[in-house]
């Protein structure tokens, strides 16, 4: 066997327990004998697989939420242009109405 395959070999086995997949805990390092993830503060072993999956959908989520904010944020300011323009008209017909 080449030496790649024998290092494989020697690695220990993860067994990886349905609650040792989410951990809610932020401080997370890579363990590099057994390429896992292990979190800092409970210990838990984490698939990498799925931490990153995670993490890359609560990145999308905050873009997309973003883009919605930005999106309703123009919304508003055209919103407020229209009601300047309102009133602008609105004192003006005042202004008229009072001068006949």
């Amino acid at each position: 066997m080449s030496r790649d395959v024998e290092r494989i070999m020697q690695r220990p086995k993860l067994i990886y327990k349905k609650s040792e997949v989410y951990c809610s805990c932020i401080s997370v390092f890579v363990v590099e004998q057994t390429r896992a993830l292990e979190c800092q503060k409970c210990g838990k072993i984490l698939n990498a697989f799925e931490y990153c999956k995670r993490i890359a959908k609560k990145q999308n989520n905050v873009y997309l939420g973003v883009k919605i904010l930005l999106r309703e944020k123009e919304i508003l300011y055209d919103e407020v242009e229209d009601l300047k323009r309102q009133r602008k008209n609105l004192k003006a017909q005042i202004k008229r109405l009072d001068n006949r």
